[in-house]
């Protein structure tokens, strides 16, 4: 092996041409040769030219161009090609069905290279009747008279347009060639060494790979045991000062990423976590980028020119309120965070540019406000249509008003990542040559498709480790090489042709995966390549991927297993275990807050005492604390705001009707029409509120539904004994337990008896059971009841449920409604139980009683946890663990 890379680099220094399969293996041979000369001691060199074939083929274009300027064309771009293949697609009556025109674009572009790497005509489709390949036809022959007529030339025809300039003698190209790290000729790249071989040039095949190496298998329980093994391994040949390159290949490496990411910095970088300030530099480089769409910064710039011209997702308006990438973020960022929380409040699941400016407004974003208004501004003098050259323009305009990229300075990614938006805005900027004028939708429609297509990746620093694809993974050497995931599902693959080809013609041609015999003959030459990467060389696969079983590729099934798996031996724990065994813990149990002054004004009312009752812990985080969850919006209403419609219906309802008899009085149509004025008049105030959340459909059904349960219950209250409304939503001040604070209450009826009958409306479900014993689940109107000056006499919830209206309570008297009856109890002493548990609840309260004491915590049945939203605030799950236990209840499920 040893002398096969020496005569390359020979050849290299004595003047070769190295022309490789892809950018990696031309980056790998540069580094080799630089390598060598300093080891020959020379402290300068002639750069060698070594070049991926794509490359080169750009640079002879560009030496015709230059000899034979009269005979100029237009070498389209992939994005501009992509656009006219669009533009074609979008235009015919074979495209008007498609759902995706861009995937079809995609689509029809691969078929078009296929067709030209294999020396095909458009014409050879012109007898075929399948759907897809009659479409293909009629694309590929307009797209063919389009670039004729604007004098353009693709990347797929430039190799054919090169063999004719060399034929003609307008290109003069001779000298020596070797191509390294091909693993196969298509019939275009044949006709092209043909025609620089008519000229005189010398092209070899250059055999980079040794003879087979000793290749061992190991199996794996499951995807993440397997890429924990890889880094295991990796971690053992580290420790031992293994000569790079070290390499990974994955034949999923696109699939596997996020994975390998996370589990190597985890062997690899066990530390890093705890360096906030620091990133520690990666051992490993993944050869497969990321599309630029997924990058933060880019993501963000996306999504705010997204956002300033149309109603955007309440996530994504979050998501740039606490973005650093927006100028101003790190001095708002509190404010900022108040207001992504008041927007969830709202409950609106799409907000406009307008409804955030003023809401920022009132929030104190000040900077924020000013940036928001000076893009809403630049956006209303913008055109509405205009090139992509001037879209481009505009866009960074918007970005730099906007502050972007941020106030912060940027490590070497994120120059990086800023270089290649710039570069991503000048490939857009070149649609202007085959497209016509755009509005702004479809001009970030088209940007944000590139930013999806264009992988970004990071420079490379020489790591050690080098993680690869299959294909990258040609004609590289490695020290020791690993090549995982080989299980019988991907290697060979399954064939897949070509949707838009006919599959005989892709068969006869041998097309890329075309049949099973191509994938299996293409997967042992690769397999060859692979298995000769190192000297020794570990294969592997996982045993199971969920409940499916794996078994390894046929083509690995001979190997040997691995003799020892040394790297399994002694392998550290993972690094969170290892952090929780070097604990040092000390116990303190704090449950005691600072005490509130007798008589102290508080907020809240009888949530206070309803989340006292619940759990003590709650009612400190939320009256004290006032911490809350953040909401999330969805579309529609949710229960609460449904509720609260059924609410404000009730109230006015009952502002109008007083009585009973009043009730009574009411015909039928002058019933209907009084209730129907009331729902319309709630559902315009709410419509006013949130407009895009009540359209003209929403808003009728949701009429219907109201209008079709206050008619049903006020059948229902002409069944009960005589009554007058003396109050609705009548709030009082009241003190209990040395608690200021302001009650109110949904209804009161003064009854025949002469006593009070305090209503709360329920719209979810509810019983009277939820008012008595220790810590009471709704102790509302008991606390109604104890603190009123007035005769109250009984309670009731009002269930407003479809199908399920009740009036349930319990009264000192009878006859007062069918569900609601006499306790068990004296009145007047179940009045005075409910008066000493709410001012032991009241006095818990101020004088800071906050332990961690969920209601029925390890019953089945307990729902003081199951709605409760400041769990990582108490650490309930992390106190659960040692209770049950202590408890004989760690068990319980087994």
């Amino acid at each position: 092996m040893e002398q096969r890379v020496s005569a390359l680099l020979e050849n290299i220094a004595a003047g070769c041409t190295v022309l490789t399969v892809n950018s990696r293996l031309a980056l790998h041979l540069h580094t080799s040769y630089e390598d060598r000369q300093r080891q020959q001691r020379k402290h300068s060199w002639t750069t060698p030219t070594i070049l991926p074939w794509n490359a080169w083929l750009q640079r002879l274009w560009q030496e015709a161009q230059f000899e034979h300027a009269g005979r100029s064309l237009d070498l389209l771009t992939a994005e501009q090609a992509l656009a006219v293949w669009e533009a074609v697609i979008h235009s015919s009556v074979h495209g008007e069905s498609l759902l995706n025109t861009h995937a079809a674009a995609r689509s029809a572009m691969q078929a078009w290279r296929l067709l030209r790497q294999w020396n095909q005509p458009v014409a050879v489709l012109g007898a075929e009747t399948q759907a897809d390949s009659v479409a293909f036809h009629a694309w590929a022959r307009e797209y063919q008279r389009r670039c004729e007529q604007h004098h353009w030339l693709d990347q797929e025809v430039l190799p054919d347009w090169l063999i004719n300039a060399l034929d003609e003698g307008r290109l003069n190209l001779n000298g020596h060639f070797l191509l390294a790290g091909f693993d196969e000729l298509t019939p275009q790249h044949q006709s092209l060494i043909a025609a620089l071989q008519r000229q005189g040039a010398v092209i070899e095949q250059s055999e980079l790979e040794q003879p087979p190496a000793q290749v061992s298998l190991q199996s794996c329980a499951d995807s993440q045991a397997e890429i924990r093994q890889v880094a295991l391994w990796l971690r053992q040949l580290l420790q031992r000062d293994a000569a790079p390159p070290i390499g990974v290949v994955v034949p999923d490496l696109a699939a596997m990423r996020a994975d390998i990411e996370r589990i190597f910095d985890q062997v690899l970088l066990p530390g890093a976590v705890l360096d906030l300030e620091r990133r520690p530099l990666r051992p490993y480089n993944i050869s497969l980028g990321r599309a630029m769409v997924q990058l933060p910064m880019i993501h963000t710039a996306l999504t705010l020119l997204a956002v300033l011209r149309a109603p955007a997702p309440l996530a994504e308006w979050g998501r740039l309120l606490l973005s650093p990438w927006i100028g101003g973020a790190d001095r708002e960022l509190a404010v900022r965070a108040q207001l992504d929380a008041l927007l969830r409040r709202r409950g609106e699941a799409r907000l406009t540019l307008n409804q955030v400016l003023r809401h920022s407004d009132n929030a104190g974003c000040d900077r924020l406000s000013r940036l928001l208004q000076g893009l809403r501004q630049s956006l209303s003098e913008l055109p509405r249509r205009q090139a992509p050259d001037a879209w481009a323009r505009s866009f960074q305009h918007l970005l730099q008003q906007a502050g972007w990229p941020g106030e912060r300075s940027l490590d070497s990614d994120a120059y990086q990542t800023l270089q290649a938006w710039h570069k991503l805005l000048a490939r857009f900027a070149g649609l202007s040559q085959v497209t016509a004028n755009l509005t702004y939708s479809e001009a970030l429609k088209q940007l944000r498709q590139q930013a999806g297509s264009v992988l970004f990746q990071a420079q490379s620093r020489n790591e050690p480790i080098q993680v690869l694809g299959v294909l990258e993974a040609a004609g590289v050497q490695f020290s020791h090489c690993w090549v995982m995931g080989l299980h019988d599902g991907v290697w060979p693959s399954a064939p897949t042709p070509h949707p838009f080809l006919p599959i005989a013609l892709q068969r006869r041609l041998n097309m890329p995966h075309a049949s099973a015999e191509r994938e299996l003959a293409y997967a042992e030459q690769l397999g060859r390549r692979l298995f000769a990467a190192a000297p020794e060389v570990i294969v592997s696969y996982p045993r199971r991927d969920g409940d499916a079983d794996l078994r390894p590729s046929p083509m690995i099934a001979d190997a040997a297993p691995v003799a020892q798996a040394s790297w399994l031996e002694n392998a550290p724990p993972p690094y969170r275990d290892q952090l929780f065994e070097s604990r040092q813990l000390e116990s303190y149990c704090d449950w005691q807050a600072p005490a509130l002054p007798m008589g102290i004004e508080v907020r809240g009312g009888t949530a206070l005492f309803k989340d006292q009752a619940a759990c003590p812990f709650r009612a400190f985080g939320r009256h004290r604390l006032k911490a809350e969850g953040l909401q999330t919006a969805q579309v529609g209403l949710d229960a609460a705001a449904r509720g609260n419609l059924a609410h404000r219906v009730m109230e006015l309802l009952w502002r109008e009707l007083k009585d009973q008899q009043t009730l009574l009085r009411q015909d039928d149509p002058a019933l209907q029409q009084r209730v129907e004025n009331i729902v319309a008049q709630v559902i315009d105030a709410e419509a006013q509120q949130f407009p895009q959340q009540f359209s003209a459909r929403f808003a009728a059904l949701e009429k219907l539904r109201l209008i079709k349960l206050a008619r049903a219950w006020l059948e229902l209250e002409t069944q009960r004994s005589p009554f007058e409304v003396v109050a609705v939503e009548q709030a009082r001040q009241v003190v209990v337990a040395g608690l200021n604070m302001s009650i109110k209450a949904d209804r009161i009826d003064r009854l025949t008896t002469g006593g009070e009958l305090i209503i709360d409306y329920k719209t979810g479900r509810s019983s009277p059971n939820d008012w008595f014993g220790e810590r009471p689940n709704e102790p509302q109107l008991p606390l109604y009841a104890v603190t009123s000056e007035r005769q109250v006499t009984a309670l009731a919830f009002a269930t407003l449920r479809p199908g399920e209206l009740a009036l349930k309570g319990v009264s000192r008297d009878t006859g007062v409604a069918k569900d609601i009856k006499p306790g068990a109890v004296d009145w007047s002493v179940q009045q005075g139980l409910w008066r000493d548990e709410l001012n032991r609840l009241g006095d818990n309260f101020r004088r800071g009683r906050a332990e961690v004491d969920p209601k029925d915590a390890y019953t089945h049945n307990s729902r003081a946890c199951s709605y409760c939203d400041l769990g990582p605030l108490c650490r309930i799950n992390e106190l659960a663990a040692s209770e049950l236990d202590e408890i004989g209840m760690g068990d319980e499920d087994e």
